[in-house]
């Protein structure tokens, strides 16, 4: 046999050599009939070389992602000289040739917004840990974001909408998906009180009046705040201007209000065509939500609190989005929905079976409703963060230039999305009343407090204090001051706020 085998390769060698004529025609035949002589070197054309094009199908990484897809964080020495793991994920490999590819979207995790401002302590907690986070921190698919005792956040999603957390809140933001002109949002508010608001096409009224959610200010953004457009306009008066401009009530207002509802109006046209799909649940509720502006309450055990609006104060809307749900419930088999009422307060039942009207919600939720009623300084962030993540919306891209550029994946509406809400309404249905069902056992015992002032305390008092000092010597001299100096008295009076730069 191995007499054969040699013979076989020095025929090989002769064949495969230029200018070889050693065989004879009995031994051409021979290689002929076996298919011996025929093949040429591997990697070039013959059935059983590999070519590289068809081994390592595979995309630009992601912006953010690297272009080695093995995780060495998280790898474990043990699996990776197991022969038998090997094996497994070798097969797997080789059953799909673009794996390479379905890896990167798998392991990929998009930017879902930043944050704007957080008052007392706020973290975002993910299988790394808890980390604490501040202005500027990034929101990624798969973090839960919570606020402590006394505190609160300002969030801004890449869409542009706002969301304020009350204290004492939780939710976990599990993904963001971008279509062609829709974003979709997928979360789930563990606990506590949750504002979200769109962002719609419009003018807001230049009010000669304070903001209202003080205790978030100064934001530490310093070019969102009302005292930088004060400054900008002391800055540039004589003598005479400047001693009547102290006797101005909230200088710098009219600046602030031009330079928010300038950026709004920018790219309007392409803006207003993008949609905002939320869908939101609870343990005890589902909400499929279109362009949404709303407040939601949730405590363990008891009801979900709901109140769907288009309306947002002191602005004059030019937006031809407007906000519609609808709400499912709990039951392993249970399909039904309802739509949901505009400008009224519901409730989904404790045991996710219907809804019912709560109109004493209105007169409970009047704190959170004046934090959200007038916050130029807040909506000026959003302008600025929006212009820095978000510029895709009205600029055109492909799939390789928003993966590439912007590090997110392209959905199809049909194929991919719609099939995707259908997935999570039956799943999310079954698997939180599975949920539900534990919490009864597991919380039998606790006293339900319902909505109350734990939940808004912290920014009432603050924002009383602040309004006390708005006219007092130190705001009074942030318009003489210059660039760094404006920025030490941010710092200074921000003292609530601890920024973090981890992230």
């Amino acid at each position: 046999m191995k007499l054969l085998f040699s013979f076989i390769l020095c025929f090989l060698t002769m064949v495969l050599t230029p200018n070889v004529s050693a065989l004879t025609q009995e031994d051409i035949e021979f290689l002929e009939k076996n298919d011996l002589g025929t093949r040429k070197v591997m990697l070039h054309t013959d059935v059983w070389g590999v070519k590289p094009s068809k081994l390592d199908q595979d995309i630009p990484p992601y912006k953010g992602q690297k272009n080695s897809l093995i995780d060495w964080s998280n790898s474990d020495s043990n699996d990776w000289l197991d022969f038998d793991y090997w094996k497994l994920t070798r097969e797997a490999r080789d059953k799909y040739a673009d794996w390479k590819i379905r890896l990167r979207d798998s392991s990929h995790r998009e930017i879902i917004g930043k944050v704007i401002q957080c008052l007392g302590r706020c973290e975002s907690r993910r299988e790394t840990g808890r980390t604490p986070v501040q202005t500027g921190s990034i929101i990624k698919e798969g973090d839960e974001f919570v606020t402590e005792k006394d505190s609160a956040a300002w969030l801004l999603l890449i869409d542009g909408s706002l969301v304020r957390l009350s204290a004492l809140s939780s939710i976990s933001i599990f993904e963001v998906n971008v279509l062609k002109e829709k974003f979709f949002f997928n979360f789930r508010l563990n606990f506590g009180h949750i504002y979200f608001q769109q962002r719609r096409i419009g003018k807001f009224k230049t009010i000669d009046l304070a903001e209202t959610d003080q205790s978030m200010l100064p934001l530490l953004l310093k070019n969102a705040n009302r005292e930088y457009f004060m400054r900008q306009d002391f800055q540039v008066l004589n003598d005479e201007q400047q001693m009547t401009y102290v006797l101005e009530d909230n200088p710098g207002h009219v600046t602030q209000y031009n330079f928010l509802n300038e950026h709004i109006q920018e790219n309007k046209e392409a803006i207003q065509k993008w949609d905002t799909e939320v869908f939101f649940f609870t343990p005890n509720g589902t909400f499929l939500l279109k362009n949404p502006i709303f407040h939601a309450f949730y405590e363990e055990l008891s009801e979900t609190r709901f109140y769907l609006t288009d309306e947002i104060q002191e602005f004059e809307s030019e937006d031809q989005r407007k906000a519609s749900g609808k709400v499912t419930y709990r039951g392993y088999t249970n399909e039904n929905a309802n739509e949901i009422p505009i400008n009224q307060w519901v409730a989904v039942d404790p045991t996710g079976s219907g809804l019912i009207k709560r109109q004493e919600m209105e007169e409970k939720i009047r704190p959170i409703e004046y934090f959200v009623k007038r916050i130029p300084s807040v909506q000026c962030a959003r302008e600025i963060y929006l212009k820095q993540m978000s510029s895709f919306m009205w600029n055109d891209f492909d799939n390789r230039k928003l993966a590439v550029d912007y590090g997110y994946r392209l959905w199809d509406e049909e194929k991919e999305l719609r099939l995707r809400k259908k997935f999570l309404i039956s799943f999310v249905r079954r698997s939180e009343t599975t949920n539900l069902r534990s919490l009864k056992k597991l919380f039998a015992d606790q006293e339900l407090h319902d909505f109350d002032q734990r939940y808004y305390m912290r920014s009432v008092r603050d924002t009383i204090s602040q309004l006390k000092n708005l006219r007092d010597n130190d705001r009074e001299v942030v318009k003489e001051l210059n660039e760094a100096e404006y920025y030490l008295w941010v710092l200074k009076n921000g003292k609530n706020f601890t920024p973090t730069y981890s992230r």
